[in-house]
């Protein structure tokens, strides 16, 4: 083999390498937080009444979207702007701090003025609690996250995501252990301890990774950006959990702790395949234009894996879903039925996700964007039609056919997305190969009997 060829081998292990290494500093960043959750979910289930369990679960169901409209889709943002568009990351760093704290605020007033409304089991002082924390403290630790993933590296990332959970899920021990553990000592002790670490990020990370942190005026195409990245993940979130919060509505409180208690074990039994997202995502990115179908083949192969992946795991959880009365208590027996039907939401959404990927990949933002608004419709319109004659049974079936769409629909466009990028390609390369043809022959385009030399053509002077 010569040189070339041994280069090319080695730089494709490299490849590997960084790959692997990122999907175990994933897979150990989800590992935590599925520990983490899991302690959540079994002291709070375990310690609160479950009408005022499911409360809590339903004030999530308001929080997951609004969320996502403050500052999840900022973390896309961060990683298009720096990693794609090569953008100068002081001036991505201070637009991006702007979008936070003005969507962060805004995000924030939604939350309590919507969960006052539609969440009777939780008190005023623990919904403004817990939206300070995951609208203003936590987003700003995961926003200086998606800043190191973007200018070091993935590993960078995870520390400090897990870091994060760690904190919250230390807090959350300590109030148990103490007898203190109530949702609105919960809610303080969080709101106290994470804006100490939200302060340690601006202060001491952003210089260390060359950021200024000072607000600064985003551009018009930031802007454009963050919305049709943001609104996409708010209606994801949308989909995901406004189910708990239209069975509070309509007064299934209990119903909304139990389907909550399922949902969310179902959910945690889906980390191995956010584990690959996490760890794949930035990868989705990079564009080529001298390789046919490269999005539909990256996201065919995501698929395939992460399908493995959630058929074997959805058949172990089903064979154990008796075990959780035995763990929880005899007041969530119905979440036996309700996790094994569940269960068909995991191939489902490893089917769903990596066509979105690929059109982020495309810049194929605005028709992604379409795609999951409308999805999150139609999972609204079908809660709102089943949950008040069917409760949790009509939040599955609304869960699970809105999740089948939102598959379809993104293999569906990215295939015609793919294929017209492809064609667009194509037509470049031709015109770049007449271009080149006269230099080739020797001539200057444009003047036919004068060589590339510059000289005058002796032969045509004699024509």
């Amino acid at each position: 083999m010569n040189r070339s060829g041994l280069t090319a081998r080695f730089s494709r292990l490299g490849r590997y390498r960084e790959m692997a290494s990122d999907v175990v500093w994933s897979g150990l960043s989800d590992l935590l937080i599925m520990v983490a959750q899991l302690s959540s979910f079994l002291l709070l289930g375990r310690n609160l009444p479950l009408e005022r369990y499911g409360g809590y679960v339903g004030l999530y169901g308001v929080i997951g979207p609004l969320s996502a409209l403050g500052w999840a889709g900022l973390q896309l943002l961060v990683m298009q702007q720096i990693v794609r568009e090569q953008r100068d990351r002081v001036a991505v760093g201070r637009s991006t701090l702007t979008l936070l704290l003005a969507q962060g605020v805004a995000a924030l007033a939604a939350t309590i003025l919507v969960a006052e409304i539609t969440i009777g089991e939780l008190s005023f002082e623990a919904i403004v609690l817990f939206a300070i924390v995951d609208l203003v403290m936590a987003p700003i630790v995961m926003i200086t996250a998606a800043f190191r993933q973007a200018l070091v590296s993935f590993p960078a990332a995870a520390k400090l995501r897990i870091s994060l959970v760690a904190i919250r899920a230390s807090v959350l021990a300590v109030l148990w252990v103490t007898d203190n553990l109530t949702l609105v000592n919960l809610g303080g002790a969080w709101t106290i301890v994470l804006g100490l670490v939200a302060a340690y990020c601006l202060v001491r990370e952003w210089p260390a990774l060359g950021l200024t942190a000072v607000p600064g005026r985003p551009t018009r195409p930031e802007l454009v950006t963050n919305t049709q990245l943001s609104f996409p993940m708010a209606s994801s979130n949308l989909q995901k959990d406004g189910d708990k919060a239209v069975l509070n509505f309509y007064g299934f409180t209990a119903d909304a702790g139990i389907y909550g208690a399922a949902f969310r074990i179902v959910w945690m039994a889906q980390m191995p395949i956010q584990t690959l997202n996490n760890a794949l995502f930035h990868r989705f990115l990079a564009h080529d234009d001298r390789v046919r179908g490269l999005h539909v083949q990256r996201a065919k192969r995501f698929t395939v894996a992460s399908l493995v992946v959630s058929v074997s795991v959805g058949a172990s959880l089903w064979l154990i879903a008796p075990l959780i009365p035995l763990v929880m208590g005899d007041k969530f027996d119905e979440s036996v039925d309700i996790v094994r039907l569940l269960v068909w939401f995991l191939p489902l959404s490893a089917v769903s996700r990596a066509p979105l990927n690929g059109l982020l990949g495309l810049k194929a933002n605005t028709e992604r964007a379409l795609i999951l608004v409308g999805s999150a419709v139609f999972a609204v319109a079908l809660y709102l039609a089943l949950i008040p004659t069917h409760s949790w049974r009509g939040a599955i079936v609304g869960t699970l056919l809105a999740e089948a769409m939102l598959g379809a629909s993104g293999w569906i466009v990215l295939l015609r997305r793919q294929r017209a990028a492809d064609e667009r390609a194509e037509q470049r390369q031709r015109i770049e190969d007449v271009e080149a043809e006269p230099v080739a022959a020797g001539r200057i385009p444009g003047r036919p009997n004068q060589t590339a030399r510059g000289a005058a053509d002796p032969m045509a002077e004699d024509a």
